[in-house]
């Protein structure tokens, strides 16, 4: 019985390392996800290719005209004439911003020929400008002082702040540790640290509260309690986690996210 409690709890292990290798492949491949600049691209895509948030508002497009007399003509209810030859019926709106810009003009167009009424605006000669109306959003800059100051650079070279912008990580995922153990008192690290629900369930295994230990050594049984000897393991675990956005220290790569020692 306590070899097959085993068999199982090792199974769990294996699990929670593929989900480790499973989260670096998608940090990799969000960090890598090219910016999106243009007005081809009518919302934001995550690596699951699920649509999320739109950049731009759909129907309603930003133009400048050469003048504030020519916007003035063009002010109310127009016809524009796209390439496809068909004719979309278009609403030009004068806000108070053009008391600012002069000739600047929010036009309203039908959600689906949005595209279609930016091409045929900057085609027009007394148009300077016409451009989606992009929504802006907050980036997600975490206010943890090692990286304010720099000295988390490797972040900015991973693009992790991108990657921030969609996701900051789930506590739904586990991620093994396997290293010399993590002090889960960290003031970086306890908000993220894994809870075994069933601890002392597995004969053979101990100090199992936070993770297990693996060293046959008895005199290492409880490996949470300043157990990480040369803080490697707790190094390690605060690239991977140390929970971002609470004015202490560093940001991990996911900033909520749960860490499970596993001690080597």
């Amino acid at each position: 019985m306590a070899n097959s409690r085993l068999g199982k709890y090792r199974a769990h292990v294996r699990l929670a390392l593929t989900v480790c290798v499973c989260l670096g492949l998608l940090a990799l491949a969000l960090v890598k996800l090219p910016s999106k600049s243009t007005a081809s691209y009518r919302v934001r895509q995550t690596t699951q290719g699920k649509r999320t948030h739109p950049e731009f508002v759909p129907g309603e497009v930003i133009v400048r005209y050469r003048s504030e007399s020519i916007a003035r003509v063009r002010t109310g209810r127009n016809i524009l004439a796209a390439r496809t030859g068909e004719l979309l019926p278009v609403e030009v709106e004068r806000r108070q911003s053009a008391d600012v810009i002069s000739g600047l003009r929010l036009v309203h167009v039908d959600p689906d020929n949005t595209l279609d009424a930016i091409a045929a605006l900057r085609s027009q000669p007394d148009v300077l400008y016409a451009e989606p109306n992009y929504i802006m959003r907050a980036a997600a800059t975490p206010n943890d002082p090692r990286f304010l100051d720099g000295r988390q650079f490797s972040l900015n070279t991973i693009n992790a702040p991108a990657a921030w912008d969609v996701t900051t990580g789930s506590a739904n995922v586990v991620v093994a540790v396997l290293d010399q153990g993590i002090d889960v008192t960290h003031e970086d690290l306890a908000a993220n640290i894994w809870t075994n629900p069933a601890p002392g369930s597995i004969s053979g295994v101990t100090g199992d509260l936070h993770g297990a230990n693996f060293i046959a050594d008895p005199a290492n049984g409880n490996i949470f309690s300043g157990a990480d000897e040369e803080f490697h393991g707790t190094h390690v675990a605060g690239i991977i986690g140390a929970r971002g956005n609470n004015a202490l220290g560093m940001a991990g790569v996911s900033w909520n996210v749960k860490l499970m020692s596993l001690k080597f």
